[in-house]
């Protein structure tokens, strides 16, 4: 009986554990991508809320919020390169005419559809999970 017993605890312990991304437990591949998608999704919407003349304010904090937690990641979770990318281009057009013209409604023309272009190629990316 002793002998079933350790014999069946020395197997629990020799399981594998799961996979994890990070070092010390940190979240697995499917719970960082999810993550992602999550706030890719929120820093769109703020920039689509600026372009309709929300507050600056708003997206520096966002922006800095997401660029922050998604740089360090060489472009978000493995394989969600081109919708970081798309979408860091987008926060850097309008972030750069917010630190130098101000408004949304004195923003170049160009500009706004270089705008319009990064974002909704990027949640095209998102949305085919690349």
């Amino acid at each position: 009986r002793r002998a079933a017993l350790l014999g069946a605890a020395a197997l629990a312990l020799a399981a594998p554990a799961p996979a994890r991304a990070g070092l010390f437990g940190g979240p697995s591949p499917e719970e960082l991508d999810a993550q992602y998608v999550k706030e890719t999704e929120e820093f769109i919407a703020v920039i689509r809320a600026c372009i309709e003349g929300g507050d600056p304010l708003v997206f520096r904090d966002a922006s800095r919020n997401w660029l922050g937690a998604w740089r360090g990641r060489s472009g978000g979770p493995p394989g969600r390169g081109k919708s970081y990318l798309e979408l860091a281009n987008a926060a850097n057009i309008l972030g750069g005419h917010y630190a130098f013209s101000g408004e949304i409604d004195t923003m170049k023309q160009k500009d706004m559809d270089n705008l319009v272009m990064y974002t909704a190629a990027a949640e095209k990316a998102l949305k085919k999970g690349i």
